[in-house]
């Protein structure tokens, strides 16, 4: 019986676990739409010049000045920290309780509330929970009235 319920308890809670969100540090880089990668042990934003910085410098804009504008929105698909610099039609999201970094995307009502009950099984057993006591108070109710 705890090999059963040891088993259920990790099937709920196995869909939350989906992403590991970003180095916050990437933020200016990333959001402005630059490349980063890592070499000689450190995360480096390559330039639309195709220079490279390092994060720090470019965060502190020692390197790369000219390139963060204020300016900008960040393209669809691409993550994001700062959720009111998504483009037009573009919102921040990160489906359900899934953790992870968010992107700019088009996402519907409809898709939100399909993921809530896809990542989140809490959700999904609450309602079919209120839907089996609601049919069973219907049903004795209609067994008193008899």
């Amino acid at each position: 019986m705890k090999k059963i319920i040891a088993i259920a308890i990790f099937l709920l809670v196995l869909p939350s676990i989906v992403f590991a969100a970003m180095d916050p540090a990437l933020k200016e880089c990333v959001q402005r739409g630059y490349e980063t990668v890592f070499q000689n042990g450190g995360n480096y934003c390559v330039l639309p010049d195709k220079s490279q910085c390092s994060i720090e410098e470019f965060n502190n804009g020692s390197c790369g000045a000219q390139y963060k504008t204020e300016n900008y929105c960040i393209a669809e698909g691409t993550f994001v920290w700062d959720t009111d610099k998504c483009c037009a039609g573009t919102e921040a999201y990160l489906a359900g309780k899934t953790l992870g970094q968010a992107r700019c995307i088009k996402v519907s009502l409809a898709q939100k509330v399909y993921d809530q009950f896809r990542y989140n099984p809490y959700i999904l057993f609450g309602s079919g929970l209120l839907i089996v006591i609601v049919i069973l108070g219907i049903l004795k109710l209609k067994k008193r009235n008899v």
